[in-house]
């Protein structure tokens, strides 16, 4: 029987329960104390027009940028792995 691998879905799974975890962190306050980003290139980053009005989906402007950076990074995992795909038979 020839069995379908599909390596995209961990990738998935994963960002969406961090998307699980900042939604609970936002809402029960439990933010870890994180470094000021203001003043270097991740602060430009959230200054731009395109993290405040398009990818603003928490208050947490680390959150934005670190949701931002998982979804291409999920995004380029899934589309390598739907490229080079490989059958494995068991």
């Amino acid at each position: 029987m020839k069995l379908i691998k599909k390596q995209w879905l961990l990738p998935i799974f994963a960002f969406l329960l961090l998307q699980v975890v900042f939604v609970l962190m936002e809402f029960t306050g439990w933010i870890p104390r994180l470094r000021e980003i203001d003043g270097n290139l991740f602060g430009t980053l959230t200054d731009t027009l395109l993290f405040k009005e398009w990818f603003n989906f928490y208050d947490t402007p680390f959150f934005n940028l670190f949701t931002v950076f998982l979804g291409v990074l999920v995004i380029i995992n899934i589309i390598v792995s739907l490229l080079f795909k490989k059958i494995k038979v068991f």
